[in-house]
Parts: C-alpha cells; sequence; structure tokens
C-alpha cells in the first residue's frame, strides 16, 4: 500500500505549514493559551477563506469536497501550532453531524454560514463527568403547547465561548436521545469557563431554554447512531490534529537535545536522555 502524499497533498500540508508559522508564532500561541485567549476571531476568519471549515462536506454546502486524507493532512500540520479554536469542534465535527442528520432544507441554510465561519457551531453532548455513550445525556427535553423547554449542564464544553449556537443532545419525554440547535444568546444559557490546567472548556447551562420545534436535527432530532457516523468521519481528523502536536513536541526535544551542551558534550549524547525521546 502507498502511503506517500500525493502532489495536492503536499501542496496543501504546505499552505497549512505556512499559515502556522505566520498566523500562529510560538510566541503568540504560548500567551493565547497562557491567558485562556484561544478563541481567536482572525484565525477562524482565515480559515474559512482558505476552505479549512467544514473542507470534506460537498461544494453545494460551501465545502471544499476533499477526502478525509486530504483534511488530515491539513490539521495534522495545523496541529502543530497547535492553531486553537473551534476549527475541529465547529469545521469538522458539527459540519458532520448536520450533514448526516438534517433534511436537505436544513443543510442548505445551516452549513454555508458554518463553512463561510459567520456561524459557530459547538458540540454540547454529555452531562455526566467521565461517561460517555447515550448515558451520558440527561439533559430534558419538555414539550409545550409552541415547542420545547430544555434543562441541564454539560460539563465539559470544548470553544463554548466561541459559539454562536450548540448542538446539543437531550432526552426526550420518552427517553430518546435527540439533538437539536439551540442559540447561544437564548435567555437561560449560562457559560462558566473551568479553572486549572482546562484551556477552551466550559460549563454550559440551560435553564428553561425555549426552543423552537425547526430546532430540531432531520425531521425528528436525529439519533445517537447518527452522531456514531459523524464521529466515524470527524475523529480520524482529530487524531491527526494530535499526531501533528505531539510531533512537534518530539521535533523540539530533539532539536534542544542536540543544541544543550553539558560537560562539554550534547545532552543528546547521554544514553538516558535518549531513553526519555524514544519513549
Amino acid at each position: 500500500m502507498d502511503l506517500s502524499l500525493t502532489e495536492t497533498q503536499e501542496e496543501f500540508k504546505k499552505v497549512a505549514a505556512d499559515f502556522v508559522k505566520a498566523e500562529v508564532p510560538a510566541h503568540q500561541m504560548t500567551q493565547w493559551y497562557k491567558n485562556k485567549q484561544t478563541y481567536q476571531p482572525q484565525l477562524v476568519k482565515k480559515a474559512a477563506e482558505i476552505g479549512w471549515l467544514g473542507m470534506m462536506l460537498p461544494e453545494a454546502y460551501g465545502g471544499s469536497d476533499v477526502s478525509t486524507m486530504d483534511c488530515a493532512v491539513v490539521f495534522e500540520e495545523l496541529g502543530r501550532g497547535p492553531v486553537p479554536g473551534p476549527l475541529f469542534t465547529s469545521g469538522i465535527l458539527s459540519a458532520q453531524m448536520i450533514f448526516e442528520a438534517c433534511t436537505e432544507e436544513q443543510r442548505k441554510a445551516l452549513l454555508p454560514p458554518l463553512c463561510s465561519g459567520a456561524s459557530i457551531v459547538v458540540p454540547a453532548i454529555a452531562d455526566k463527568a467521565a461517561y460517555w455513550g447515550p448515558e451520558a445525556v440527561e439533559t430534558r427535553l419538555s414539550k409545550t403547547a409552541g415547542g420545547y423547554i430544555m434543562n441541564g449542564t454539560k460539563r465539559f464544553v470544548f470553544d463554548a465561548q466561541a459559539a454562536t449556537s450548540f448542538l446539543c443532545a437531550a432526552r426526550s419525554e420518552e427517553g430518546k436521545v435527540v439533538f437539536l440547535l439551540v442559540d447561544a444568546k437564548s435567555p437561560g444559557i449560562t457559560i462558566t469557563p473551568h479553572v486549572g490546567f482546562f484551556i477552551s472548556v466550559a460549563e454550559v447551562r440551560f435553564d428553561k431554554v425555549v426552543v423552537a420545534p425547526t430546532n430540531l436535527l432531520g425531521s425528528s432530532g436525529a439519533s445517537w447512531a447518527t452522531l456514531e457516523t459523524a464521529l466515524d468521519k470527524s475523529l480520524p481528523i482529530l487524531s491527526a490534529y494530535q499526531v501533528g502536536a505531539t510531533q512537534e513536541v518530539f521535533d523540539m526535544t530533539c532539536e534542544y537535545t542536540r543544541t544543550r551542551v553539558v560537560f562539554g558534550q550534547p545532552i543528546g549524547r547521554f544514553q538516558r536522555v535518549q531513553d526519555h525521546c524514544v519513549d
């Protein structure tokens, strides 16, 4: 099997690498992460102009219609920054979820603004800490005369402060997990950033938030199986991003072992240092 990059993929890789060097220099990126200012609107805007938001979607919806491998090449380079912000959460995962779950009318209404960066749709899925799967969804959706009322708390939401809307999982009165879009400015929504080592993560509370029936994804709110289909297409991109980040750390470490001199020789010549690099 030939795993070498195509000419087009090499070009994608170069463009992404140049973007990281120009837009996310190490000193600036360090300050953003230190101050927890990881949502930088100008980065999202430039990424949208290049075509990185929703890039696996068909062109009819504003995407670039590229393959998973093409997209992974780009995100591996973005991970070397690592470039912060909702490029994955909104531009990949939410984009795929909307594509898989929604009606054609909803796709045409929701996906072009997402791909252009005009809307940032952030997933808010699990309520329980340290749980995953349908059982982690505790947010309740109750019927009213004109639509629904939603109550619940999503404890770990990445890029919450960047969201123009949330793609939420909630449990209906029948006990089914459904998915819906909620405007981030709706009354009753409280976003509380986590403290400590968490970066770009917040708790999002929904207190008697009014939701219109048209905000359900698809004709009936889709299902957990729909999310899993979207994840199957999205997680390889997240993995590529993380590979880029770890490769950058490894490269920096190896460079340091070649240039840091102790007792008259580079520390990379010491066996114990070599062991750490290999591990």
